[in-house]
Protein backbone atom coordinates (compact mmCIF):
# COMPACT_ATOMS: atom_id res chain seq x y z
CA UNK A 1 0.00 0.00 0.00
CA UNK A 2 1.87 3.27 -1.44
CA UNK A 3 2.16 5.87 1.87
CA UNK A 4 0.74 9.19 1.36
CA UNK A 5 4.19 11.09 1.14
CA UNK A 6 6.60 13.36 -1.11
CA UNK A 7 9.36 11.46 -0.34
CA UNK A 8 11.87 11.96 -2.99
CA UNK A 9 14.82 9.74 -3.61
CA UNK A 10 17.80 9.66 -5.94
CA UNK A 11 19.48 6.40 -6.80
CA UNK A 12 22.68 6.28 -8.28
CA UNK A 13 23.47 2.91 -9.57
CA UNK A 14 25.89 2.00 -12.24
CA UNK A 15 24.27 -1.32 -12.41
CA UNK A 16 21.16 -1.87 -14.14
CA UNK A 17 19.38 -4.03 -12.10
CA UNK A 18 20.05 -2.59 -8.72
CA UNK A 19 18.57 0.82 -10.20
CA UNK A 20 15.51 -1.34 -11.31
CA UNK A 21 15.12 -3.36 -7.97
CA UNK A 22 15.36 0.20 -5.66
CA UNK A 23 12.87 2.05 -8.09
CA UNK A 24 10.54 -0.57 -8.20
CA UNK A 25 10.05 -0.97 -4.74
CA UNK A 26 10.28 3.05 -4.41
CA UNK A 27 7.45 3.65 -6.89
CA UNK A 28 5.45 0.40 -4.95
CA UNK A 29 5.70 2.50 -1.59
CA UNK A 30 4.56 5.97 -3.48
CA UNK A 31 8.25 7.20 -3.42
CA UNK A 32 9.24 9.99 -5.87
CA UNK A 33 12.71 8.19 -7.38
CA UNK A 34 15.21 9.66 -9.95
CA UNK A 35 17.50 7.05 -11.19
CA UNK A 36 21.50 8.34 -12.05
CA UNK A 37 23.75 5.79 -13.70
CA UNK A 38 26.69 7.92 -12.98
CA UNK A 39 28.26 10.23 -10.58
CA UNK A 40 28.48 13.59 -12.31
CA UNK A 41 24.94 13.36 -12.95
CA UNK A 42 23.96 12.95 -9.85
CA UNK A 43 25.96 15.88 -8.68
CA UNK A 44 24.81 18.26 -11.14
CA UNK A 45 21.23 17.09 -10.19
CA UNK A 46 22.29 17.90 -6.48
CA UNK A 47 23.08 21.40 -7.02
CA UNK A 48 19.16 21.91 -8.40
CA UNK A 49 17.20 19.26 -6.70
CA UNK A 50 16.30 18.37 -3.39
CA UNK A 51 16.14 14.85 -2.23
CA UNK A 52 14.93 12.96 1.22
CA UNK A 53 17.55 10.06 0.43
CA UNK A 54 20.47 8.97 -2.08
CA UNK A 55 21.36 5.35 -2.70
CA UNK A 56 24.42 4.92 -4.30
CA UNK A 57 26.48 1.68 -5.52
CA UNK A 58 29.46 0.74 -3.68
CA UNK A 59 31.62 3.02 -1.50
CA UNK A 60 30.51 6.98 -0.96
CA UNK A 61 32.79 8.94 -2.46
CA UNK A 62 33.57 12.08 -0.64
CA UNK A 63 32.01 14.65 -3.45
CA UNK A 64 28.93 13.01 -3.35
CA UNK A 65 28.89 13.61 0.83
CA UNK A 66 29.81 17.11 0.23
CA UNK A 67 27.13 17.58 -2.73
CA UNK A 68 24.45 15.94 -0.45
CA UNK A 69 25.48 17.92 2.69
CA UNK A 70 25.28 21.39 0.39
CA UNK A 71 22.20 20.61 -1.12
CA UNK A 72 19.48 20.43 1.72
CA UNK A 73 18.28 23.57 2.54
CA UNK A 74 17.46 22.29 6.43
CA UNK A 75 21.56 22.62 6.09
CA UNK A 76 21.52 19.00 7.11
CA UNK A 77 22.64 16.17 5.47
CA UNK A 78 20.85 14.27 3.17
CA UNK A 79 20.96 10.25 4.56
CA UNK A 80 23.02 8.37 1.97
CA UNK A 81 22.58 4.20 2.04
CA UNK A 82 25.43 2.46 0.06
CA UNK A 83 24.23 -0.73 -1.96
CA UNK A 84 26.19 -3.54 -2.18
CA UNK A 85 26.05 -7.00 -2.55
CA UNK A 86 29.16 -7.63 -0.56
CA UNK A 87 27.37 -8.95 2.72
CA UNK A 88 30.55 -8.98 5.13
CA UNK A 89 31.59 -6.57 8.32
CA UNK A 90 35.16 -5.51 6.95
CA UNK A 91 33.11 -3.89 3.74
CA UNK A 92 30.47 -2.66 6.05
CA UNK A 93 32.59 -0.85 8.41
CA UNK A 94 34.13 0.92 5.78
CA UNK A 95 30.42 1.99 4.36
CA UNK A 96 30.17 3.80 7.66
CA UNK A 97 33.64 5.23 7.48
CA UNK A 98 32.88 6.81 4.46
CA UNK A 99 30.08 8.93 5.96
CA UNK A 100 27.23 6.49 4.47
CA UNK A 101 23.98 6.26 7.04
CA UNK A 102 24.13 2.69 5.99
CA UNK A 103 24.19 -0.06 3.85
CA UNK A 104 21.68 -2.02 2.28
CA UNK A 105 22.75 -5.31 0.54
CA UNK A 106 21.46 -6.25 -2.84
CA UNK A 107 19.13 -8.45 -3.75
CA UNK A 108 17.03 -7.44 -0.56
CA UNK A 109 13.75 -8.33 1.15
CA UNK A 110 10.59 -5.76 0.49
CA UNK A 111 11.12 -5.37 4.21
CA UNK A 112 14.34 -4.74 4.82
CA UNK A 113 14.35 -1.78 2.30
CA UNK A 114 11.51 -0.41 3.84
CA UNK A 115 13.24 -0.73 7.09
CA UNK A 116 15.95 1.09 6.20
CA UNK A 117 14.00 3.78 4.56
CA UNK A 118 12.19 4.66 7.29
CA UNK A 119 14.94 4.57 9.37
CA UNK A 120 17.14 7.01 7.52
CA UNK A 121 14.16 9.55 7.50
CA UNK A 122 13.37 9.13 11.02
CA UNK A 123 17.28 10.34 12.00
CA UNK A 124 16.99 12.93 9.16
CA UNK A 125 14.02 14.53 11.12
CA UNK A 126 15.46 14.28 14.44
CA UNK A 127 18.92 15.60 13.14
CA UNK A 128 16.67 19.18 11.79
CA UNK A 129 14.95 19.27 15.19
CA UNK A 130 18.38 18.98 17.02
CA UNK A 131 19.11 22.55 14.80
CA UNK A 132 16.12 24.26 15.43
CA UNK A 133 17.24 27.05 18.26
CA UNK A 134 15.50 25.92 21.71
CA UNK A 135 14.33 29.64 22.04
CA UNK A 136 12.18 29.08 18.28
CA UNK A 137 10.33 25.85 19.76
CA UNK A 138 7.58 27.70 20.72
CA UNK A 139 6.80 28.87 17.66
CA UNK A 140 8.32 26.62 15.04
CA UNK A 141 6.51 23.01 15.73
CA UNK A 142 9.29 19.76 15.26
CA UNK A 143 9.04 18.19 12.19
CA UNK A 144 8.04 14.91 12.20
CA UNK A 145 7.85 11.48 10.17
CA UNK A 146 5.07 8.92 10.49
CA UNK A 147 5.59 6.13 8.02
CA UNK A 148 1.90 5.36 8.51
CA UNK A 149 0.69 8.75 7.63
CA UNK A 150 -1.62 9.09 10.56
CA UNK A 151 -2.77 12.69 12.36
Amino acid sequence: MPLETNISILVVCAKQTYREQLSVEFAGNGFETTLCKEMAAAQSLLKHQEFDLIFCEDLLPESLRRSARTSSLSGSSVPIIVVSSQNDWASYLEVLRSGAFDRLVLPTTRGELTRIVYAALKEAVEALNRRIPPAHHHTRPHASFDPMGSH
